[in-house]
């Protein structure tokens, strides 16, 4: 599964007509979306990772392809984000598209989750760093505004209906699935209303791609490759969070979570009440989406264990929206 890092190196070296030693370590970690290893030595000023991307047929995407999106993406970020400030991505090196492969700074830090994951983490260290995550995210979509608009609500319900078709039977007719998704069409009428910021979409903003070193943050994996509301990257963040504090290692935060979000959109610079409105809407469909995707055909402890999870996410933001729609 792994490259060949001399290879690598190699390629690199000749790619990028790089002039001294390149040592690759790792891979340091990989996904079905990539393997990312390290690189230190003379050709480089810093030490760097490297990406190699993998295809991704579910979405119709080859590895070049995706590597060119996601290194423009990121030259594009890093161009826009005023320099020397705290909130920050990688500095991008060097794209070879027919290899797959992106070049961009390591940044040697924690990341967000590990911070939450730690109980020796004092509470004032852990509610900087997630409102730091907002802080970062405020200026991310500063950097790119476009004009507001309502978020769209039949290309949202769109996306949950094809996420539900594929589920079991026995998934669609719970109670703690149907009753959420129709309240959603009940209340949609006045989400359509509400106009809402709108930029350029992280795609994958949650805490595990938030590098904290120092004063600084570095936010990893910054699509912005289209343009819609805001309230994707803010709502996919916040789920993240709440899913999370399920996970063991940050049970010491359960009782913290509801302060962690309130923190978080306090670092975004706060959102308006009907924008507040919007954003529970979303998210609750957001959730009942990601639910529905992950949904596992076995009965297996962690099966049962993420369906209580889930259940509990869709009750608490199905309420929420409700107390909001009053």
């Amino acid at each position: 599964m792994f490259d060949n890092v001399a290879l690598i190196a190699e390629q690199l070296k000749s790619g990028l007509q790089l002039q001294g030693d390149l040592s690759i370590s790792g891979p340091v970690y990989h996904s079905t979306n990539s393997i990312v290893y390290r690189g230190d030595g003379e050709c480089f000023p810093f030490s760097v990772a490297i990406k190699r991307c993998l295809d991704l047929p579910q979405i119709g995407l080859d590895a070049s392809e995706d590597c060119a999106l996601q290194f423009n993406a990121l030259n594009s970020v890093y161009q826009a984000l005023p320099p020397n400030t705290k909130y920050a991505v990688p500095r991008p090196v060097g794209l070879l598209e027919e290899h797959a492969l992106l070049v961009a700074e390591w940044i040697d830090g924690n990341s967000l989750t590990k911070m939450l994951r730690q109980p020796t983490v004092g509470t004032n260290t852990v509610l900087q760093g997630v409102e730091k995550a907002g802080e970062w995210l405020k200026a991310f979509h500063d950097a790119h505004r476009v004009p507001e608009t309502t978020l769209d609500t039949v290309w949202a319900l769109g996306l949950l209906g094809a996420a539900l078709e594929e589920t079991p039977d026995e998934f669609l007719h719970r109670h703690d699935v149907k009753s959420p998704v129709a309240f959603l069409h009940e209340t949609v009428s006045g989400v359509k209303k509400i106009s809402t910021p709108h930029s350029w979409v992280h795609g994958d903003y949650k805490s595990d791609n938030l590098m904290i070193v120092g004063e600084r943050i570095y936010g990893l994996d910054a699509g912005a490759n289209f343009e819609n509301t805001v309230l994707l990257d803010v709502g996919y963040f916040l789920n993240h969070l709440a899913l999370g504090i399920f996970d063991p290692r940050s049970w010491h935060l359960f009782l913290m979570h509801e302060h962690l979000a309130a923190v978080f959109i306090r670092g975004y610079g706060g959102l308006s009440i009907d924008v507040r409105r919007s954003l529970l809407w979303f998210r609750l469909l957001a959730a009942l989406r990601l639910w529905a995707e992950r949904q596992d055909t076995n009965s297996s402890i962690h099966s049962l264990y993420e369906n209580f999870i889930f259940s509990r996410l869709v009750a608490k933001l199905k309420n929420d929206l409700s107390v909001a729609s009053i």
